[in-house]
């Protein structure tokens, strides 16, 4: 089994690359927000919401995180919920 480092950086960046993004707010997901996390080297794009216990929702071919635009909001209700965007899809990199 291989592990993934993930290393979240608290201050907040542009979307250049440089480290977690500036949180931002969208109009298709209210109330999530919008981070980049460093993962091994790679950004990879995600919004989050809500509280409680986490859930991370990933999309498949040829979708992207707002996929789950009718779900997300209802599961974050009860927990704290993660959209990501796979390596190569939206504001995630290659």
């Amino acid at each position: 089994m291989s592990r993934v480092r993930i290393t979240l950086k608290s201050e907040d960046h542009d979307r250049t690359g440089s480290g977690m993004a500036v949180s931002a707010s969208s109009p298709l997901l209210a109330g999530f927000e919008y981070r980049l996390m460093d993962v091994e080297g790679v950004m990879l794009n995600h919004a989050i919401a809500g509280s409680g216990p986490p859930v991370l929702l990933l999309h498949g071919y040829p979708e992207n995180h707002l996929m789950w635009h009718h779900v997300a909001p209802v599961l974050a209700e009860d927990r704290t919920v993660v959209l990501a965007d796979l390596r190569g899809y939206e504001d995630s990199g290659k």
